[in-house]
């Protein structure tokens, strides 16, 4: 998936039937029009929806032409099953997203 900069990957309240993988470029995750996180090459973005059934919970856009790998459900839990380092490094990936989120709460 190719976006150009300023195009959405998704919306807050969409439905999460996908997560993506920064390939190339960055994305800004915006939530009450805050800017709370900027994601680059490598990182991964909507699994939260992805594994909770629950709607996005932030917009997300593009801050520069981006190149995203798009994993639908079938497709992750295919991938989770017959690979436990995937799942490893997700669970870990989210750990450390909230452990930095605690930060940022305890900061103020």
């Amino acid at each position: 998936m190719q976006l150009s900069q300023n195009d959405f990957i998704f919306k807050e309240g969409d439905e999460g039937d996908s997560l993506y993988i920064i390939i190339k470029g960055n994305i800004n995750i915006i939530k009450d029009g805050q800017l709370i996180a900027n994601l680059g090459s490598g990182d991964c973005l909507g699994e939260m929806a992805l594994l909770d059934r629950e709607p996005r919970s932030a917009d997300t856009v593009a801050n520069d032409e981006t190149i995203l790998l798009k994993i639908d459900q079938e497709g992750f839990y295919e991938l989770m099953a017959g690979n436990s380092e995937i799942m490893k490094e997700i669970v870990k990936m989210l750990a450390m997203r909230l452990r930095s989120m605690n930060k940022e709460i305890t900061k103020h």
